[in-house]
Protein backbone atom coordinates (compact mmCIF):
# COMPACT_ATOMS: atom_id res chain seq x y z
CA UNK A 1 0.00 0.00 0.00
CA UNK A 2 1.30 3.47 -0.78
CA UNK A 3 2.07 5.77 2.16
CA UNK A 4 0.32 9.11 2.49
CA UNK A 5 3.03 11.36 3.87
CA UNK A 6 0.72 14.36 3.85
CA UNK A 7 -1.29 12.85 6.68
CA UNK A 8 1.71 12.69 9.02
CA UNK A 9 2.10 15.31 11.69
CA UNK A 10 4.92 17.79 12.07
CA UNK A 11 8.54 16.79 12.62
CA UNK A 12 8.74 17.51 16.38
CA UNK A 13 6.17 14.81 17.08
CA UNK A 14 8.45 12.31 15.35
CA UNK A 15 11.23 12.65 17.92
CA UNK A 16 12.05 9.43 19.78
CA UNK A 17 11.14 5.84 18.83
CA UNK A 18 8.36 5.57 16.27
CA UNK A 19 5.76 2.83 16.13
CA UNK A 20 6.66 2.13 12.51
CA UNK A 21 10.16 1.11 13.70
CA UNK A 22 8.75 -1.57 16.01
CA UNK A 23 9.18 -4.47 13.60
CA UNK A 24 10.90 -7.24 15.56
CA UNK A 25 11.25 -8.61 19.10
CA UNK A 26 14.72 -7.05 19.27
CA UNK A 27 13.44 -3.55 18.44
CA UNK A 28 10.79 -3.88 21.16
CA UNK A 29 13.36 -4.38 23.92
CA UNK A 30 14.52 -0.77 23.72
CA UNK A 31 12.64 2.52 23.71
CA UNK A 32 9.28 3.67 25.04
CA UNK A 33 6.05 3.97 23.08
CA UNK A 34 3.20 6.14 24.31
CA UNK A 35 -0.05 4.77 22.91
CA UNK A 36 -3.70 5.67 23.38
CA UNK A 37 -6.54 3.13 23.39
CA UNK A 38 -9.08 4.23 20.77
CA UNK A 39 -11.03 0.97 20.50
CA UNK A 40 -11.53 -1.92 22.88
CA UNK A 41 -13.49 -5.08 21.96
CA UNK A 42 -13.63 -8.78 22.81
CA UNK A 43 -13.79 -10.76 19.57
CA UNK A 44 -14.85 -14.41 19.20
CA UNK A 45 -12.84 -16.55 16.80
CA UNK A 46 -12.15 -20.20 15.98
CA UNK A 47 -9.01 -22.20 15.33
CA UNK A 48 -8.16 -25.84 14.72
CA UNK A 49 -6.07 -27.77 17.22
CA UNK A 50 -3.53 -30.45 16.36
CA UNK A 51 -6.30 -33.06 16.12
CA UNK A 52 -8.11 -30.95 13.53
CA UNK A 53 -10.97 -30.06 15.87
CA UNK A 54 -12.44 -26.55 15.64
CA UNK A 55 -12.03 -24.70 18.94
CA UNK A 56 -14.10 -21.66 19.97
CA UNK A 57 -11.99 -18.89 21.53
CA UNK A 58 -12.07 -15.18 22.42
CA UNK A 59 -9.52 -12.39 22.46
CA UNK A 60 -9.33 -8.81 23.68
CA UNK A 61 -8.29 -6.55 20.81
CA UNK A 62 -7.25 -2.91 21.20
CA UNK A 63 -6.63 -0.28 18.55
CA UNK A 64 -3.59 1.63 19.80
CA UNK A 65 -2.85 5.12 18.44
CA UNK A 66 0.56 6.79 18.60
CA UNK A 67 1.08 10.56 18.57
CA UNK A 68 1.57 10.35 14.79
CA UNK A 69 -1.82 10.11 13.04
CA UNK A 70 -0.81 7.52 10.44
CA UNK A 71 0.99 5.22 12.89
CA UNK A 72 -1.29 2.92 14.86
CA UNK A 73 -1.39 -0.79 15.60
CA UNK A 74 -3.23 -3.61 17.41
CA UNK A 75 -2.85 -4.87 20.96
CA UNK A 76 -4.16 -8.36 21.73
CA UNK A 77 -4.65 -10.61 24.76
CA UNK A 78 -6.05 -14.09 24.08
CA UNK A 79 -8.37 -15.85 26.49
CA UNK A 80 -6.66 -18.23 28.89
CA UNK A 81 -8.21 -21.53 30.04
CA UNK A 82 -11.72 -20.44 28.99
CA UNK A 83 -11.64 -17.75 31.70
CA UNK A 84 -13.91 -15.05 30.24
CA UNK A 85 -14.02 -13.05 33.48
CA UNK A 86 -10.25 -12.58 33.46
CA UNK A 87 -10.43 -11.29 29.89
CA UNK A 88 -13.20 -8.86 30.86
CA UNK A 89 -11.09 -7.53 33.75
CA UNK A 90 -8.27 -6.91 31.30
CA UNK A 91 -10.73 -5.08 29.06
CA UNK A 92 -11.73 -2.85 31.97
CA UNK A 93 -8.07 -2.04 32.60
CA UNK A 94 -7.38 -0.89 29.03
CA UNK A 95 -10.39 1.41 28.75
CA UNK A 96 -10.95 3.56 25.67
CA UNK A 97 -9.24 6.99 25.90
CA UNK A 98 -6.63 5.76 28.40
CA UNK A 99 -2.96 6.38 27.58
CA UNK A 100 -0.18 3.85 28.22
CA UNK A 101 3.60 3.83 28.10
CA UNK A 102 4.72 0.51 26.60
CA UNK A 103 8.23 -0.75 27.30
CA UNK A 104 9.90 -4.12 26.74
CA UNK A 105 7.37 -4.68 24.00
CA UNK A 106 6.63 -8.26 22.93
CA UNK A 107 4.95 -8.94 19.58
CA UNK A 108 2.50 -11.69 18.79
CA UNK A 109 3.40 -13.83 15.80
CA UNK A 110 0.45 -12.78 13.64
CA UNK A 111 0.47 -12.96 9.84
CA UNK A 112 0.57 -9.44 8.33
CA UNK A 113 -2.29 -10.29 5.95
CA UNK A 114 -4.62 -10.56 8.97
CA UNK A 115 -3.55 -7.19 10.44
CA UNK A 116 -5.45 -4.18 9.09
CA UNK A 117 -3.58 -1.31 10.79
CA UNK A 118 -0.96 0.85 9.08
CA UNK A 119 1.76 -0.59 11.35
CA UNK A 120 1.21 -4.29 10.73
CA UNK A 121 2.17 -5.47 14.19
CA UNK A 122 0.26 -6.88 17.15
CA UNK A 123 1.48 -6.06 20.66
CA UNK A 124 1.15 -8.86 23.20
CA UNK A 125 -0.73 -7.17 26.06
CA UNK A 126 0.13 -9.92 28.52
CA UNK A 127 3.91 -10.05 27.98
CA UNK A 128 4.58 -6.35 27.31
CA UNK A 129 5.08 -3.84 30.11
CA UNK A 130 2.35 -1.16 30.13
CA UNK A 131 2.26 1.76 32.57
CA UNK A 132 -0.79 4.01 32.81
CA UNK A 133 -0.25 7.71 32.02
CA UNK A 134 -2.27 10.89 32.29
CA UNK A 135 -4.41 11.68 29.29
CA UNK A 136 -2.82 13.96 26.72
CA UNK A 137 -4.36 16.33 24.18
CA UNK A 138 -1.51 15.81 21.74
CA UNK A 139 -2.89 12.52 20.42
CA UNK A 140 -4.82 12.57 17.12
CA UNK A 141 -8.62 12.53 17.35
CA UNK A 142 -8.77 9.50 15.03
CA UNK A 143 -6.41 7.19 13.11
CA UNK A 144 -5.39 8.20 9.60
CA UNK A 145 -5.13 5.20 7.23
CA UNK A 146 -2.56 5.49 4.45
CA UNK A 147 -4.27 3.15 1.99
CA UNK A 148 -6.18 4.73 -0.92
CA UNK A 149 -8.91 3.27 -3.09
CA UNK A 150 -6.49 3.18 -6.05
CA UNK A 151 -4.12 1.09 -3.90
CA UNK A 152 -6.75 -1.64 -3.69
CA UNK A 153 -5.94 -2.57 -7.29
CA UNK A 154 -2.47 -3.65 -6.13
CA UNK A 155 -3.89 -6.45 -3.99
CA UNK A 156 -2.67 -9.82 -5.22
CA UNK A 157 -3.73 -11.89 -2.21
CA UNK A 158 -6.05 -11.48 0.75
CA UNK A 159 -5.13 -8.47 2.89
CA UNK A 160 -6.96 -6.59 5.62
CA UNK A 161 -6.71 -2.80 5.54
CA UNK A 162 -8.27 0.49 6.68
CA UNK A 163 -9.59 3.23 4.45
CA UNK A 164 -10.59 6.90 4.78
CA UNK A 165 -13.19 7.73 2.16
CA UNK A 166 -16.30 9.69 1.33
CA UNK A 167 -19.53 7.69 0.93
CA UNK A 168 -20.46 9.19 -2.44
CA UNK A 169 -23.84 7.48 -2.69
CA UNK A 170 -25.96 4.48 -1.85
CA UNK A 171 -26.22 2.05 -4.75
CA UNK A 172 -28.83 -0.28 -3.28
CA UNK A 173 -30.78 -0.86 -0.06
CA UNK A 174 -32.30 -4.11 1.20
CA UNK A 175 -32.88 -6.15 4.36
CA UNK A 176 -31.96 -9.57 5.61
CA UNK A 177 -34.65 -12.08 6.52
CA UNK A 178 -34.28 -10.88 10.12
CA UNK A 179 -34.96 -7.27 9.10
CA UNK A 180 -31.35 -6.00 9.36
CA UNK A 181 -30.68 -3.11 6.94
CA UNK A 182 -28.03 -3.68 4.28
CA UNK A 183 -26.68 -1.12 1.82
CA UNK A 184 -24.30 -1.22 -1.12
CA UNK A 185 -22.41 2.09 -1.02
CA UNK A 186 -19.89 3.72 -3.34
CA UNK A 187 -16.75 5.15 -1.69
CA UNK A 188 -14.36 7.74 -3.16
CA UNK A 189 -11.26 9.42 -1.73
CA UNK A 190 -9.87 11.57 -4.55
CA UNK A 191 -7.43 8.96 -5.90
CA UNK A 192 -7.66 8.34 -9.64
CA UNK A 193 -8.11 5.24 -11.77
CA UNK A 194 -4.50 4.07 -12.32
CA UNK A 195 -5.47 2.08 -15.41
CA UNK A 196 -6.76 5.12 -17.30
CA UNK A 197 -4.65 6.88 -19.94
CA UNK A 198 -7.04 9.83 -20.16
CA UNK A 199 -5.86 13.36 -19.47
CA UNK A 200 -8.42 13.58 -16.66
CA UNK A 201 -8.92 10.00 -15.41
CA UNK A 202 -12.05 9.06 -13.52
CA UNK A 203 -12.12 8.88 -9.75
CA UNK A 204 -11.22 5.48 -8.38
CA UNK A 205 -14.30 4.24 -6.52
CA UNK A 206 -15.01 1.28 -4.29
CA UNK A 207 -18.42 -0.44 -4.06
CA UNK A 208 -18.84 -1.93 -0.59
CA UNK A 209 -21.64 -3.80 1.17
CA UNK A 210 -22.33 -2.59 4.73
CA UNK A 211 -24.46 -4.31 7.36
CA UNK A 212 -26.13 -2.11 9.98
CA UNK A 213 -27.38 -3.10 13.42
CA UNK A 214 -30.66 -1.24 13.09
CA UNK A 215 -32.46 1.56 11.25
CA UNK A 216 -31.11 4.22 13.62
CA UNK A 217 -27.52 3.31 12.77
CA UNK A 218 -28.35 3.25 9.05
CA UNK A 219 -29.96 6.71 9.25
CA UNK A 220 -26.87 8.06 11.04
CA UNK A 221 -24.70 6.72 8.23
CA UNK A 222 -26.95 8.32 5.60
CA UNK A 223 -26.30 11.74 7.13
CA UNK A 224 -22.66 11.47 6.04
CA UNK A 225 -23.34 10.44 2.43
CA UNK A 226 -21.88 13.00 0.04
CA UNK A 227 -20.69 15.20 2.91
CA UNK A 228 -18.32 13.79 5.53
CA UNK A 229 -15.27 11.49 5.21
CA UNK A 230 -15.55 8.25 7.20
CA UNK A 231 -13.12 5.62 8.41
CA UNK A 232 -13.89 2.11 7.18
CA UNK A 233 -11.81 -0.11 9.42
CA UNK A 234 -10.72 -3.72 9.00
CA UNK A 235 -11.85 -4.35 5.44
CA UNK A 236 -10.75 -7.50 3.66
CA UNK A 237 -9.70 -7.44 0.02
CA UNK A 238 -8.09 -9.80 -2.44
CA UNK A 239 -7.96 -10.91 -6.05
CA UNK A 240 -9.82 -13.97 -7.29
CA UNK A 241 -10.00 -15.04 -10.93
CA UNK A 242 -8.42 -11.72 -11.89
CA UNK A 243 -11.07 -9.64 -10.12
CA UNK A 244 -10.52 -7.67 -6.91
CA UNK A 245 -13.21 -7.97 -4.25
CA UNK A 246 -13.54 -6.10 -0.94
CA UNK A 247 -15.85 -6.97 1.94
CA UNK A 248 -16.41 -6.36 5.64
CA UNK A 249 -15.69 -8.97 8.33
CA UNK A 250 -18.32 -10.04 10.83
CA UNK A 251 -17.58 -8.88 14.42
CA UNK A 252 -14.41 -7.09 13.26
CA UNK A 253 -15.17 -4.40 10.66
CA UNK A 254 -16.61 -1.05 11.69
CA UNK A 255 -17.02 2.52 10.48
CA UNK A 256 -16.63 5.82 12.31
CA UNK A 257 -16.20 9.54 11.58
CA UNK A 258 -12.76 10.62 10.34
CA UNK A 259 -10.70 13.52 11.70
CA UNK A 260 -7.46 15.36 11.02
CA UNK A 261 -5.84 17.30 8.18
CA UNK A 262 -6.40 14.57 5.59
CA UNK A 263 -10.08 14.44 6.56
CA UNK A 264 -10.45 18.21 6.22
CA UNK A 265 -8.84 18.18 2.77
CA UNK A 266 -11.13 15.37 1.61
CA UNK A 267 -14.21 17.11 3.02
CA UNK A 268 -13.38 20.24 1.02
CA UNK A 269 -13.59 18.09 -2.16
CA UNK A 270 -16.90 16.46 -1.23
CA UNK A 271 -19.03 18.51 -3.63
CA UNK A 272 -16.69 17.72 -6.53
CA UNK A 273 -16.15 14.02 -5.71
CA UNK A 274 -19.79 13.24 -4.96
CA UNK A 275 -21.53 15.61 -7.40
CA UNK A 276 -23.74 14.60 -10.30
CA UNK A 277 -20.96 15.23 -12.83
CA UNK A 278 -18.35 13.12 -11.04
CA UNK A 279 -17.02 10.16 -13.03
CA UNK A 280 -16.22 6.88 -11.27
CA UNK A 281 -14.18 3.79 -12.12
CA UNK A 282 -14.85 0.92 -9.72
CA UNK A 283 -11.62 -0.76 -8.63
CA UNK A 284 -13.41 -3.79 -7.16
CA UNK A 285 -16.63 -5.75 -7.53
CA UNK A 286 -19.11 -6.51 -4.76
CA UNK A 287 -18.71 -10.19 -3.80
CA UNK A 288 -21.83 -12.25 -4.33
CA UNK A 289 -23.54 -12.87 -1.01
CA UNK A 290 -23.57 -16.49 0.11
CA UNK A 291 -25.76 -17.30 3.10
CA UNK A 292 -23.73 -19.46 5.48
CA UNK A 293 -25.38 -19.08 8.85
CA UNK A 294 -28.80 -19.15 10.47
CA UNK A 295 -30.70 -15.90 10.84
CA UNK A 296 -31.91 -14.82 14.27
CA UNK A 297 -35.59 -13.87 14.13
CA UNK A 298 -36.07 -13.41 17.89
CA UNK A 299 -36.52 -9.62 17.82
CA UNK A 300 -38.31 -9.26 14.48
CA UNK A 301 -42.07 -8.56 14.24
CA UNK A 302 -44.04 -11.55 12.96
CA UNK A 303 -47.62 -12.52 12.18
CA UNK A 304 -49.69 -14.92 14.31
CA UNK A 305 -50.73 -17.81 12.14
CA UNK A 306 -51.69 -21.50 12.23
CA UNK A 307 -49.94 -24.69 11.21
CA UNK A 308 -52.24 -25.04 8.21
CA UNK A 309 -50.50 -22.04 6.63
CA UNK A 310 -47.16 -23.80 7.07
CA UNK A 311 -48.29 -26.98 5.34
CA UNK A 312 -45.61 -27.75 2.76
CA UNK A 313 -48.05 -29.85 0.74
CA UNK A 314 -50.17 -26.80 -0.08
CA UNK A 315 -49.42 -24.44 -2.94
CA UNK A 316 -47.43 -21.45 -1.55
CA UNK A 317 -49.03 -19.00 -3.98
CA UNK A 318 -52.47 -19.92 -2.67
CA UNK A 319 -51.53 -19.34 0.97
CA UNK A 320 -48.77 -16.74 1.03
CA UNK A 321 -49.57 -14.38 -1.83
CA UNK A 322 -47.10 -12.80 -4.24
CA UNK A 323 -44.43 -11.58 -1.78
CA UNK A 324 -41.04 -13.29 -2.01
CA UNK A 325 -40.46 -13.56 1.73
CA UNK A 326 -42.69 -13.99 4.78
CA UNK A 327 -42.08 -14.21 8.50
CA UNK A 328 -44.63 -15.88 10.75
CA UNK A 329 -44.84 -17.13 14.30
CA UNK A 330 -46.78 -20.04 15.77
CA UNK A 331 -48.29 -19.66 19.23
CA UNK A 332 -49.61 -22.41 21.52
CA UNK A 333 -47.99 -25.24 19.57
CA UNK A 334 -47.30 -28.72 20.93
CA UNK A 335 -43.93 -30.14 19.87
CA UNK A 336 -43.87 -33.92 19.96
CA UNK A 337 -40.71 -34.98 21.89
CA UNK A 338 -38.32 -37.51 20.33
CA UNK A 339 -38.10 -41.14 21.36
CA UNK A 340 -34.90 -42.70 22.66
CA UNK A 341 -34.31 -44.32 19.27
CA UNK A 342 -34.67 -41.06 17.29
CA UNK A 343 -31.62 -39.27 15.92
CA UNK A 344 -31.26 -35.72 17.22
CA UNK A 345 -27.80 -34.90 15.82
CA UNK A 346 -26.33 -34.18 12.42
CA UNK A 347 -24.68 -37.01 10.49
CA UNK A 348 -21.23 -36.06 11.80
CA UNK A 349 -22.58 -35.99 15.36
CA UNK A 350 -21.21 -32.51 16.07
CA UNK A 351 -24.47 -30.51 16.24
CA UNK A 352 -28.00 -30.94 17.47
CA UNK A 353 -30.49 -31.14 14.61
CA UNK A 354 -33.79 -32.98 14.27
CA UNK A 355 -37.23 -32.87 12.68
CA UNK A 356 -40.19 -32.74 15.06
CA UNK A 357 -43.92 -32.87 14.47
CA UNK A 358 -45.74 -29.75 15.70
CA UNK A 359 -49.48 -29.54 16.45
CA UNK A 360 -52.01 -26.78 16.94
CA UNK A 361 -55.79 -26.59 16.55
CA UNK A 362 -55.60 -26.67 12.76
CA UNK A 363 -53.32 -29.62 11.91
CA UNK A 364 -49.81 -31.11 12.44
CA UNK A 365 -46.75 -30.12 10.39
CA UNK A 366 -43.09 -31.16 10.56
CA UNK A 367 -40.33 -28.61 11.21
CA UNK A 368 -36.56 -28.87 11.40
CA UNK A 369 -35.11 -27.69 14.72
CA UNK A 370 -31.56 -26.45 15.20
CA UNK A 371 -29.50 -26.65 18.38
CA UNK A 372 -30.61 -23.34 19.93
CA UNK A 373 -34.33 -24.11 19.59
CA UNK A 374 -33.91 -27.68 20.88
CA UNK A 375 -32.04 -26.51 23.98
CA UNK A 376 -34.68 -23.86 24.71
CA UNK A 377 -37.46 -26.45 24.46
CA UNK A 378 -35.53 -28.71 26.82
CA UNK A 379 -34.92 -25.86 29.28
CA UNK A 380 -31.11 -26.20 28.93
CA UNK A 381 -28.31 -23.73 28.30
CA UNK A 382 -25.75 -24.08 25.51
CA UNK A 383 -23.21 -25.33 28.05
CA UNK A 384 -25.57 -28.25 28.83
CA UNK A 385 -25.78 -29.47 25.24
CA UNK A 386 -24.22 -32.87 26.05
CA UNK A 387 -27.05 -33.58 28.51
Amino acid sequence: MAADTASASSAPERDGPQLVELLSPESGLTGEHELKVVRNVIIPYTYKNRQGMEIQQQKLQLLLQSRIPDQYCLGVAKQQKKDQSELQKLQQRFKVETVWKFTNVKLLDEKPVFIHTTCRITIDLRKSTAQAMLQSLTFPKAPVPTCTIADVLQLQQMQRFDLMALPAGIIDERRTGAGIPIADVRLVDGSKDPHSNATEPANASLPLTLFFKNDAEFNTFKENVGRSPMLFMCLSGGKKDGTVGVSTLKDQSWWQPAAGAKCDAMASQAAELCGAEARYADVASIPQFEHNEAADYVNVPATLTACRLMDTTALPEDLLGDATEHLYQLNHVYVQPPNKTDTIRTNDGNRLFAQFKCWDYSKPVTFAFRSKAMLQLAGLTEEQEKE
